[in-house]
């Protein structure tokens, strides 16, 4: 159980070191589902450094939130997972990876109140576009892309594979 152990991961200098060598990271929570294979439910998806994963499970039994009451009831039952997503990043980078899983998952589905703080991270469907232009910037190690409405004429999307 994650919550009975958050005061001796926090006194522990051995995991504050580990968190702190993490830089920029990006966490997600997520419930473990023992009847389906021990699968893995993301509910809340941040970023931080240092301890600040941990953060939200400092005495949850006194907040009345509904993220800290869904994390104090899985972490009861055990079935709370703590996993980092990616490390190691710049803050763009680390809001841009926050906002795309918080996208790609869709706020409706976790605890989060908003979507993230990352800039130029909008899913697209591709059969939504249908002419225009595609910008292509380069952001610490990624590539991304901004699209522009009307981009793609309809029966495009066979001809894009050919041409990359």
């Amino acid at each position: 159980m994650i919550n009975n152990n958050y005061k001796k991961i926090i006194k522990s200098k051995k995991k504050t070191n580990f968190f702190n060598k993490l830089k920029n990271y990006v966490y997600v929570y997520c419930k473990v589902e023992p009847k389906n294979n021990n699968k893995k439910i993301p509910i809340y998806i941040g970023v931080g450094t240092g301890l600040r994963c941990l953060s939200h499970l400092k005495e949850l039994s006194k907040k009345t939130d509904s993220k800290s009451k869904l994390l104090k009831e899985l972490d009861e039952k055990n079935l709370l997972t703590l996993d980092i997503l990616a490390h190691g990043l710049d803050k763009n980078q680390v809001l841009t990876v926050e906002s795309a899983c918080i996208d790609l998952i869709g706020i409706e589905n976790l605890e989060n109140k908003q979507k993230g703080h990352g800039d130029n991270v909008k899913r697209i469907p591709i059969d939504e576009l249908k002419r225009g232009v595609i910008v292509k910037k380069n952001i610490g190690h990624f590539d991304t892309y901004d699209f522009w409405i009307n981009f793609i004429e309809p029966g495009d999307i066979n001809s894009l594979h050919h041409h990359s």
